[in-house]
């Protein structure tokens, strides 16, 4: 489990690093706008200058939102394989078990310009605890972006077949 954190770690600081980049940069243009209203002169156009704003401003929200969503999902990804080895069985999707380690691996999957695709995966469901599912899928996948590397033509099929759950790449 830490050699596989070891080697996400850099991947997930990248794509934590680049949202809240993206929040600090709409923060500061909601900053500047507010600035700029101390430069109107008349009534038009402290009118027109709201308006603006206010588009402006719902626009630059809805981006920090959107980029807070990403981070979260990072968060809660990492959460469930990192949590305390209690083990909990339950019914675990297999779709969200692969979204879910996609989502830990998306800044390798992302370097290596690769396609990860599942097939199959959508009514599945396993009795398991979900934070080992998805550390041996996180461990599956990253073998195949790892054999894949030298490639061309890179991808990734995630697929359950026959009670068996096959990965190609």
């Amino acid at each position: 489990k830490m050699a596989v954190l070891g080697e996400m770690s850099s991947f997930i600081v990248h794509e934590i690093n680049n949202p809240l980049s993206a929040i600090s940069m709409a923060t500061e243009l909601i900053q500047m706008r507010n600035e700029d209203e101390d430069n109107t002169n008349s009534l038009e156009e402290l009118k027109s200058s709201i308006q603006s704003k206010t588009k402006d401003i719902d626009q630059y929200v809805g981006q920090i939102n959107e980029t807070i969503s990403v981070i979260s999902k990072i968060i809660d990804s990492l959460k469930t394989v990192t949590r305390k080895p209690k083990k909990d069985c339950s019914n675990v999707s297999l779709l969200s078990v692969f979204e879910r380690s996609k989502t830990i691996l998306s800044g390798k999957i992302k370097k290596q310009h690769l396609s990860v695709k599942s097939i199959g995966l959508e009514n599945v469901s396993l009795k398991a605890d979900e934070g080992d599912l998805i550390q041996v899928m996180v461990n599956l996948i990253s073998n195949s972006i790892d054999a894949i590397q030298g490639f061309e033509d890179k991808w990734i099929t995630v697929e359950w077949k026959e009670n068996e759950l096959i990965i190609t790449d």
